[in-house]
């Protein structure tokens, strides 16, 4: 096919890239704001810090660079237009002869798509250089996902348990060596409703990515369509990968939203286990130290003695028990959080493949024949 452009089709697609890089950028604040955790003191939490911190990092840096690569590139798609503008087809069809040629991607055939706009009621058609969605409805505060609820709840109830007597810190001395509240309130404080609430957040994420890349795949039918030539290709096939990279994006972020929710969930259900446990552990540990006190007082007389100490001896075998239990379920969560921390970290490119999407463009759009113009601040909602 020859060479053919309209310049009006390059001035609306450079609108929508901007528009959708604003969008993004948008996108990035979101997630700044949002992956904040209060309260970092616990083990398991503290285990999960360096992970999640760099997990957020990196996609900050990479949300960061497809903003400013889009509005470089819109910037870049505007020259272009005011450079066909200022040659006749004749003259443009000779340059872009020499460019180098580039392939194109298969692309459907522009038309309307029905889209919701805010603030209208009914459904409109969206046409070139239209946005078919809007990104911005799910950046929205994260509530918690279903089937989770804040751990630290269970253990300031158990906080509300008498604190236990000299002889029942003794009979927790000789049988598990901890007490079992303290220990276990180490392990599990901290932040995990934000934390599940980041697993809500990626899920957003990925709404917003995949509609950002719509937008930007929607226009690209049209502008495709009125500009062929080697050119065209070129920047069709630019603006393809950028769309492909926004929808990796929201695949990534899908999956931390299933990893995320997952070790939330385990926390929480390891945490009831762990209160159930402890509240029986408390009450066997009551019973034993009674018991002792008991065999104890009674032990000059003989009577009894010996009935009290076999309670005792039966209740601290029960502490024993219930206690094997709960470092089982703690041993579980170790592991599941031992596994999401290798996953979010690991050197290795295969195990991160999951979690790292297909890079934003690393440069800029840049037509061949249009000289750059002199790099400036671009201004605050400048569009």
């Amino acid at each position: 096919m020859g060479f053919f452009v309209r310049p009006e089709a390059l001035d609306s697609y450079a609108k929508l890239v901007e528009r959708n890089g604003i969008n993004l950028s948008l996108t990035n604040v979101h997630l700044g704001g949002e992956s904040r955790l209060e309260n970092t003191d616990g083990v398991w939490i503290q285990h999960l810090l360096d992970a999640h911190t760099e997990t957020v990092d990196r996609i900050l840096t990479s949300l960061a660079q497809g903003f400013n690569q889009m509005g470089a590139s819109a910037d870049e798609l505007a020259r272009t237009a005011s450079y066909y503008r200022s040659v006749d087809q004749t003259q443009a069809a000779r340059l872009d002869a020499t460019f180098v040629a580039s392939p194109r991607p298969p692309l459907g055939a522009p038309g309307p798509v029905s889209t919701q706009r805010p603030g209208e009621q009914g459904p409109t058609e969206a046409i070139a250089g239209d946005d078919i969605r809007n990104p911005l409805t799910h950046l929205t505060e994260p509530g918690d996902p279903s089937d989770f609820s804040d751990p630290l709840a269970l253990f300031n109830t158990l906080g509300d348990y008498p604190s236990p007597t000299w002889w029942i810190n003794q009979v927790l001395d000789d049988t598990i060596g901890v007490n079992p509240m303290e220990y276990v309130n180490q392990l599990v404080i901290g932040d995990w409703k934000g934390f599940a609430r980041c697993g809500t957040m990626w899920a957003q994420l990925a709404g917003a990515a995949d509609d950002i890349g719509d937008n930007l795949d929607n226009g690209l039918r049209w502008l495709a369509a009125d500009w062929q030539g080697k050119a065209g290709d070129a920047a069709t096939y630019y603006f393809d990968y950028a769309g492909k990279a926004l929808h990796s994006h929201a695949d990534v972020f899908r999956v931390l939203h299933n990893k995320y929710v997952d070790i939330a969930r385990h926390v929480w259900l390891c945490s009831k286990t762990l209160a159930d446990i402890i509240k029986a552990i408390m009450d066997t540990a009551f019973v034993a130290g009674l018991a002792v006190l008991a065999g104890t007082s009674l032990s000059w007389t003989g009577v009894g003695a010996g009935i009290s100490w076999s309670v005792a001896a039966w209740e601290c075998s029960q502490i024993l028990k219930l206690w094997g239990e709960a470092t089982a379920a703690i041993s579980e969560i170790q592991m599941a959080i031992t596994g999401f921390v290798g996953m979010a970290t690991s050197p290795d490119g295969v195990t991160l493949r999951e979690i790292t999407p297909l890079p934003m463009p690393v440069v800029d759009y840049d037509h061949p024949g249009v000289a750059p113009e002199p790099a400036r601040p671009r201004q605050k909602g400048e569009l």
